[in-house]
């Protein structure tokens, strides 16, 4: 209730008698979950300040990023998100690349990775940035499985050129979250052009941790939003997949701060699920 009060300021209009009006019936216990979930909603509106299209159709030769694949109606599913092979079944014929931005299953395997491939690979290029639960922190055995399988494009980071964008993917988990020196080294360089996009699993400044799925592998010297954009020297868009994982977890968030914007997004399984799409130097939103 403190910290609702101290923040009054920064909730819309239209939502400060529903939330007051809660505080005062509700029970202790519910009043605690009600705060946390306050908490993240002042936060999202804080820092949200991008103004990304909608879009409710795939433009012909696009780019799709997902991240955090495993869940349906908020259940683990053995494979992937229903929604999500429907949606790529019904508009394969439109993309041209599929980047996945970590946690694609919920427990990899080799006939996993075998059947994504044969699935959408054989016909799109896809890449990826491992999650936590694809190669796993310090696991020799996860990451094998991926590397020796026909998703592993080459060692990490790396650029590929997709729908008008310079995008670089990375390793974020073997990294502990922060952002390598060879991608920083990449993203610096002079032929980097623009626009660029930097594809990785894990949220990289430790203001947006609340929208994190979880904390797991994180590092302790994970930088703020200022002392990141210091060791960025051009502009570019971080889309990171590992949120979603809660209806309090946002489906779709932007922020710029500095020369960086901020994408962070993941399914989870519940309405207003959202992708990224690339066309034409457009970076757009599309609702599953």
């Amino acid at each position: 209730m403190i910290f609702f009060l101290k923040n009054l300021r920064l909730i819309k209009k239209k939502y400060f008698f529903i939330i007051l009006f809660l505080f005062i019936i509700l029970p202790i216990s519910a009043k605690n979950f009600l705060s946390s979930k306050i908490k993240i909603f002042i936060k999202k509106s804080y820092y949200s300040n991008c103004n990304i299209k909608e879009i409710n159709h795939i433009p012909s030769s696009s780019t799709i990023i997902a991240g955090h694949l495993y869940k349906n109606n908020n259940k683990d599913v053995d494979y992937i998100n229903k929604k999500l092979i429907t949606f790529l079944s019904e508009n394969i014929h439109k993309i041209e690349n599929i980047i996945f931005s970590g946690d694609i299953f919920n427990e990899p395997s080799k006939s996993k990775w075998q059947k994504l491939y044969k699935q959408f690979g054989v016909k799109k290029r896809i890449f990826i940035s491992p999650g936590n639960h694809d190669i796993g922190l310090n696991n020799d055995d996860f990451y094998l499985i991926f590397k020796n399988s026909k998703l592993f494009y080459k060692e990490f980071p790396y650029k590929i050129y997709a729908s008008g964008y310079e995008i670089i993917i990375e390793d974020s988990i073997s990294n502990r979250w922060l952002i390598s020196q060879k991608t920083k080294d990449l993203i610096n360089t002079k032929t980097l052009r623009n626009p660029s996009i930097l594809v990785r699993h894990n949220i990289p400044v430790k203001n947006f941790l609340f929208l994190a799925n979880s904390h797991f592998g994180k590092s302790k010297n994970l930088p703020n939003l200022k002392t990141l954009n210091n060791v960025i020297d051009k502009e570019i868009i971080i889309v990171s997949g590992d949120s979603g994982n809660g209806s309090h977890l946002p489906r779709f968030f932007c922020s710029k701060r500095g020369k960086v914007t901020y994408i962070i997004n993941g399914l989870g399984g519940f309405k207003k699920d959202s992708l990224v799409i690339l066309h034409k130097k457009n970076l757009y939103k599309y609702e599953l």
